[in-house]
């Protein structure tokens, strides 16, 4: 026989269930920015170097007027 685990449901609202995110991120962000640290030099370079080419390539992305899905 099978040992089944037994799990009481709580029901909540969307005020309680929203607060209970929102305090959860806050913590997080909380946490999160005491943890952080510099990049490594190479990674910083790197990112560096992407920024550099980023404005220097053209946009992959076409005109709006040459997109087939825009409605006209």
């Amino acid at each position: 026989m099978q040992d089944r685990i037994h799990i009481d449901r709580i029901h909540i609202d969307h005020v309680h269930s929203l607060a209970i995110c929102t305090e959860i991120g806050d913590r997080l962000r909380e946490m999160l920015s005491k943890d952080q640290s510099e990049l490594p030099a190479s990674i910083e370079d790197r990112l560096n170097r992407l920024r550099e080419l980023e404005v220097h390539s053209p946009s992959i992305v076409p005109p709006m007027e040459q997109r087939w899905f825009v409605r006209k």
